[in-house]
């Protein structure tokens, strides 16, 4: 009984976890050079509606660690960890993410909708996305 919940424990905990995909950098620019702008309706997971200004990119195109291409659909709950030539993380919602004068920029949090600095993308060194599995999503997909 014991090796039974054992497995069962392995076994959810694992298939719980966010699968990372990755992106190139010349794939990330050429979609936000071409992304138009609107704003969306989303509902949070206090059942809230928030506004806010969001890409239109739709599908994310990707690879997997073993290089296996993917498309990714794009939602609030999508999440995007970009790594610099420092090693320094900045953790985004894609959603929110737009390029004015090649530099990145986009949400850290939705609670604070806090904004970063912004990351040179000549500085980006790693892009990865996955879906974070929050419960945000657009009202319109209700």
């Amino acid at each position: 009984m014991r090796i039974f919940f054992c497995c069962l424990l392995s076994l959810i905990s694992t298939s719980c976890l966010a699968k990372n995909y990755y992106v190139t950098v010349e794939e990330l620019v050429k979609e936000l050079t071409s992304a138009k702008y609107r704003k969306v309706l989303t509902i949070n997971p206090w059942m809230a509606r928030e506004t806010y200004r969001a890409n239109d990119i739709k599908i994310i195109r990707c690879t997997s660690k073993k290089g296996e291409d993917h498309e990714l659909a794009n939602s609030p709950a999508i999440e995007m960890r970009i790594t610099d030539t420092n090693g320094k993380r900045v953790v985004l919602y894609f959603d929110t993410v737009e390029m004015k004068d090649s530099v990145i920029y986009g949400w850290t949090s939705r609670i604070f909708r806090t904004t970063n600095k912004g990351i040179p993308v000549g500085a980006i060194r790693k892009i990865e996305v996955q879906n974070g599995h929050k419960n945000y999503h657009y009202a319109e997909d209700q």
